[in-house]
């Protein structure tokens, strides 16, 4: 998610005529591929995540990439979840179960 009007146009597409979603899941940080690349909004598409939360009163999940990124992200995700890939950096740090949100696998 790169813009609010995608957040509530995904959210209002999941509404439907019979609500079928709980929750929204998107990405405030991206991977970095290059250099160049987009690497996501950061606190900034936590900020758009937490304000579909509450125009929608859904879960919120999003992924952190790195330790650093935990103690952020629970200021606006209900749910953080986490690669296996980063895992192993994230378990040396800190285990996701030491953490005040909730974890998701």
């Amino acid at each position: 998610m790169q813009r609010r009007k995608q957040i509530a146009t995904a959210g209002n597409g999941a509404r439907g005529e019979e609500p079928g979603a709980a929750g929204l899941r998107g990405g405030a940080f991206k991977p970095r591929t290059s250099p160049y690349a987009f690497q996501g909004l950061a606190e900034k598409g936590l900020e758009l995540l937490a304000l579909a939360r509450e125009e929608t009163a859904w879960a919120v999940v999003t992924e952190v990439m790195a330790v650093e990124q935990v103690e952020l992200v629970e200021k606006y995700a209900g749910c953080v979840a986490s690669r296996r890939a980063n895992m192993p950096e994230l378990q040396s740090a800190q285990t996701p179960s030491a953490s005040k949100a909730n974890r998701c696998s």
